[in-house]
C-alpha cells in the first residue's frame, strides 16, 4: 500500500494537472474565439467586396445599355 506522503503529493499532481489543465483549455478557448471573430471579420469583408462588385457591375450594365440605346436611335432607319 501506499504511504500516506505519497498519496498526498499524488493529489498534489492530480491538482496541479487539473490546474494546467484549466489554464490551457482557457488558452484555447481565447484562440478560438478570436479565430472566430478573424472569420467574421473575413466573411462581413468579403460581402462588403460582393456588393461593390455587384453594384459596379449594375453601373457597367446601365452605362452599355444608355450606350447600346444611344447608338440604335442615331443609326439610320431602314425602310
Amino acid at each position: 500500500m501506499a504511504s500516506s506522503s505519497a498519496v498526498g503529493r499524488r493529489r498534489g499532481m492530480v491538482n496541479q494537472l487539473s490546474t494546467e489543465d484549466q489554464a490551457l483549455n482557457e488558452i484555447a478557448r481565447e484562440a478560438e474565439a478570436r479565430l472566430a471573430a478573424k472569420r467574421a471579420a473575413r466573411a462581413e469583408a468579403r460581402s462588403i467586396r460582393m456588393n461593390e462588385l455587384e453594384k459596379m457591375q449594375k453601373e457597367a450594365d446601365h452605362h452599355m445599355d444608355k450606350e447600346y440605346e444611344k447608338d440604335f436611335e442615331d443609326s439610320p432607319k431602314k425602310r
